[in-house]
């Protein structure tokens, strides 16, 4: 079995959302789940962002997404530079 160390170029996902929602809320953050952002506008000192069902006013928006984001975001995928990923460590293995 591998040891976690052995493992060059991994992040669990989960795990490091988990650990930023859990600074972000004792921070004192709200944070919004199962709400996808439709609209967003510039109020000048705080953003609105529109869901299906309401609408919530910030100061800071996190846009958080991959390759196939949508939404009001949409600029964002044409900024994006799509590379094929590969993860090669020869030396590890070797020695399984």
């Amino acid at each position: 079995m591998l040891k976690a160390e052995e493992t060059p170029g991994t992040v669990q996902p989960f795990a490091y959302v988990r650990g930023l929602c859990r600074v972000a809320l004792a921070a004192g953050v709200r944070i919004f789940t199962q709400s996808e952002a439709l609209t967003a506008s510039d109020t000048g000192s705080r953003w609105r962002i529109g869901t299906a069902t309401g609408s919530v006013n910030a100061e800071w928006v996190i846009v958080a997404t991959d390759a196939y984001g949508k939404g009001p975001w949409l600029q964002i995928r044409q900024e994006q530079i799509h590379l094929p990923y590969f993860n090669f460590a020869p030396d590890l293995y070797q020695r399984i």
